[in-house]
């Protein structure tokens, strides 16, 4: 005779979709255990909505439109919106090319069953897994994310090139689960994360953001900070295979994709900086009359 399955998890498990039949049911599959699985789609035109009603009944729209294919242009209130539509004040939120593994399921099962809350948001490590195999040692690790969280805190994410979550701090502190959730990457398919020719459209927010600061701030933040950050990940790249050689880490062209996108990040800035300074003399000649 076997076991009574275990009941579901009340919790709402967010994921936003947009033409992702080719890796939504990996991350469903993982998040079958929950009760209330919400997908906010795009208006998709492949085959992502029939997979996703496989495993849930709560799909609803990114935008109230019927046009085809809307690319998501602010995370933060999507992500918001899905906290309200959520069936549960406990929000899980997860991409399409993630997975949750059942170590993390069960971890969250148990905070959630807890009659007595002990942190309304927690944080969760990032790892990797690339070609079906947990990769143990990363640059990018922990990683971690405040992604499991109780609405009841009146959380909120902000928009930003990437979404931050506001909340009081004196009011609600922050846990730490154990385990993780994974960023999925199969050879030769390429992912988001580690792709930063797909991720420009994130750094051209972020340089024009900087360099609306002041000269000072834009020095700090832009220039030094930046500059220790590059040089750090560079560091901590050619350290990582010194220590641990290529057995359960990262094919190094994927790690050498941090570096790649760290340089864009500050020499974007400060070659957009130099460019609008140059803009700015030019205006003002141009404008001055002649005496």
């Amino acid at each position: 005779m076997s076991d009574n399955p275990k009941p579901k998890i009340l919790c709402t498990v967010q994921i936003l979709t947009l033409n992702s039949a080719h890796i939504l049911r990996r991350c469903l599959e993982s998040v079958k255990d929950f009760d209330d699985i919400l997908i906010c789609d795009g208006n998709s035109t492949d085959d992502t909505l029939s997979i996703a009603r496989e495993y849930t009944d709560h799909i609803i729209k990114q935008v109230e439109t019927d046009e085809p294919n809307i690319r998501v242009k602010d995370f933060a209130t999507l992500r918001n919106k899905c906290i309200v539509e959520g069936r549960y004040d406990w929000n899980l939120y997860i991409d399409t090319d993630e997975e949750l593994p059942t170590r993390t399921t069960e971890e969250i099962r148990k905070i959630v069953t807890n009659p007595i809350i002990e942190h309304y948001i927690y944080r969760l490590p990032g790892h990797i897994n690339y070609n079906r195999q947990e990769i143990k040692h990363s640059v990018a690790y922990p990683g971690y994310q405040m992604r499991f969280m109780n609405r009841k805190s009146g959380i909120q994410h902000t928009r930003t090139p990437h979404s931050r979550l506001t909340f009081d701090p004196k009011k609600f502190s922050v846990g730490t689960l154990k385990n993780p959730w994974f960023v999925i990457i199969e050879p030769g398919k390429g992912n988001p994360a580690y792709e930063p020719a797909i991720n420009r459209g994130h750094i051209q927010i972020e340089i024009r953001q900087s360099v609306k600061n002041s000269l000072g701030h834009f020095l700090l933040w832009a220039v030094w900070r930046r500059g220790l950050s590059l040089i750090n990940v560079i560091i901590k790249t050619f350290w990582l295979y010194l220590r641990h050689g290529f057995k359960d880490t990262l094919p190094p062209w994927i790690e050498f994709k941090r570096i790649h996108y760290k340089w864009l990040l500050f020499y974007g800035a400060i070659k957009f900086r130099i460019r609008l300074a140059v803009l700015g003399e030019k205006q003002k000649h141009e404008t001055t009359p002649a005496h």
